[in-house]
């Protein structure tokens, strides 16, 4: 190997550092895997957990080491499809990555990408017929790309495809670049709209380098039109902005949506409906005699801090628009459509800023700028004070639990630390329902039905339980990583049926309630026992196929039963 440039002595030790602080990883290969993904798809406002969930990479995999599906700037997944509306515009992306801690680019990674493209972009490709070509987490990733790209055919779409190769090479050979240029023909012949965009980008060692050193939790200036309203403490402000101005704070350089502004549990962009086409109405006709923030709400934004700089200028840090959010969206569009109009458009947009003194009343302004909305109440079920609750238990035992996403891992916490909404709905869904498929196929169902809600998440259940869930997930997920027994996509179909058969073992019954389990002995599962019973589920796991296919189905959980069963009928007798 040639002797390192300075960027690529840089990025090793920035990339052995943060594996040696990471315990998720047993191996460096895989670490750099989530490590360069997570850093060069920033702008998507991924969680750790969902790139971790799109990483596919391994045996058969077609030169896709990772998969995402973007839509509507919102990830999809399997329970998207069941839950689209009919919104007249959508915008879908396809995401694929292939990471290579290498010194160079490979054609033969191009030449993967344009077989693999050949065979499961066309709209009509059967999956049963490439099982031995590919594996069962790439056919389901392009098949769920499949159905959703047709069920959404007849609207308006903006559509891309992206491919990104990231190496630690410091050169490009022009033979890679072609390659590359033939696989954007290849996918317009697919896809001739001339609307649709495909790109292949190179992520070398300087354009890594300067990924990581991206922000992204940003502090952002916001220039006012008007001289600023605010209370003597400087925790609430009011102001005008001009429209240009706003669109500058909501875009990133690549006037692309800064979609990690946008709070979580309220991004819901309702589309073309009554009320964002007469918002649209007012943007593209505008009067001499009225001003925008005159026919419209406004925005409220609650920050963590905010600094005057002039008395046209503040800076805000960790901003987040909690309402308006249907506005900014329309801005946004008005000014993509219009670039013409950001020099010449003049009107303002009222704006509240407030910065919350603790997480309740941060909590307590989105819900009440919210009730006013369409939002589906749903999506704002993560600000119940339920939830402020176990995330204050959990950060008293070393635990956080993100509620808002990405809060834990801006402030530095471990991955292995931080638990998300899904993880800990998963957990409890294993647990309380006893439903491991469930939990790993549909997890999403939790924000839709109620009455599974309402079981997972009341009053009358201790904060012990909900810790416990928790706290016994995360053991075992490390423990299977660790073991290095089994491969990612395994550890991912293994999990939940693991958790449910320890605790079913333990409690020596099939099904259980909080009130089993607000006594339980976490040290009763040991790394031994996890082990022990991972091995009995990963038998009966590949005993019916060992996929994920196998994972998300139901056939799986009657035999764990049936085996669970006979284990209690022989202790009996």
């Amino acid at each position: 190997m040639a002797k390192l440039n300075n960027t690529q002595v840089v990025l090793q030790g920035i990339i052995r550092e943060e594996f040696a602080a990471n315990d998720l990883y047993k191996s460096e290969n895989h670490f750099f895997e989530f490590f360069a993904t997570r850093n060069i798809l920033k702008s998507l406002d991924l969680s750790d957990e969902e790139i971790e969930h799109g990483l596919i990479g391994g045996a058969n995999d077609g030169g896709c080491d990772a998969i995402y599906i973007i839509l509507n700037g919102e990830l999809a997944t399997e329970d998207t499809l069941s839950r689209l509306e009919k919104h007249k515009k959508y915008s879908i992306e396809l995401v694929i990555v292939q990471t290579k801690e290498e010194w160079s680019f490979h054609e033969d990674v191009l030449m993967k990408w344009k077989t693999t493209a050949g065979n499961l972009l066309a709209l009509d490709f059967n999956a049963d017929a490439y099982r031995q070509r590919y594996n069962a987490d790439v056919l389901n990733a392009f098949g769920l790309f499949r159905d959703l790209f047709l069920k959404i055919s007849s609207s308006d779409i903006d559509f891309k495809i992206s491919f990104h190769y990231v190496t630690l090479a410091s050169e490009l050979h022009p033979n890679v670049v072609a390659l590359a240029d033939e696989l954007k023909v290849l996918l317009r012949s697919y896809f001739p709209n001339q609307k649709n965009e495909f790109s292949v980008t190179f992520w070398g060692d300087e354009q890594l380098l300067e990924a990581i050193k991206t922000s992204g939790d940003p502090e952002l200036k916001l220039d006012l039109s008007e001289m600023f309203l605010s209370s003597e403490t400087h925790r609430d402000f009011v102001a005008l902005v001009r429209l240009n101005e706003y669109y500058a704070f909501i875009t990133n350089e690549s006037k692309e949506l800064r979609k990690n502004i946008f709070e979580v549990n309220v991004r819901d962009y309702q589309g073309s409906n009554a009320v964002n086409q007469d918002i649209k109405k007012t943007l593209e006709n505008p009067t001499v005699d009225e001003d925008f923030w005159w026919l419209n709400n406004g925005i409220t934004i609650v920050a963590q801090n905010v600094s005057v700089i002039t008395n046209k200028r503040l800076l805000l840090s960790a901003p987040s628009v909690v309402n308006g959010l249907q506005t900014s969206y329309e801005i946004y569009n008005y000014f993509n459509h219009h670039p013409e109009a950001l020099q010449s458009d003049s009107r303002n947009l009222l704006i509240r800023i407030i910065v919350p003194v603790n997480a309740q009343t941060r909590d307590r302004v989105i819900l009440a700028t919210n009730n006013q909305t369409s939002i589906p109440k749903a999506s704002l079920r993560v600000n119940d004070p339920l939830h402020w609750e176990i995330d204050t238990y959990f950060r008293g035992h070393t635990l956080y639990y993100d509620r808002r996403k990405n809060y834990y891992k801006n402030l530095g916490h471990k991955a292995s630390e931080i638990i998300s909404l899904t993880y800990l709905s998963q957990c409890l869904i294993t647990l309380l329902l006893g439903a491991p498929d469930q939990a790993r196929a549909r997890p999403s169902t939790l924000l839709l039905n109620n009455r599974i809600y309402s079981k997972l998440y009341n009053k009358k259940i201790r904060y012990e339980v909900y810790y416990l869930a928790a706290r016994l997930g995360r053991n075992i997920e490390l423990t299977l990583r660790k073991s290095g027994l089994y491969t990612r996509a395994q550890v991912n179909d293994l999990l939940f049926y693991v958790l449910y058969y320890s605790v079913a073992s333990i409690c020596n019954k099939t099904e259980f309630t909080d009130a089993d389990l607000k006594d339980f002995d976490l040290n009763a599962v040991s790394e031994t026992y996890i082990l022990q019973t991972a091995r009995t589920v990963f038998d009966e796991y590949e005993r019916l196929g060992g996929d994920c296919t196998v994972a998300k189905g139901s056939q799986l959980l009657i035999d764990l039963k049936e085996k669970l069963n006979r284990q209690f009928s022989d202790a009996i007798n």
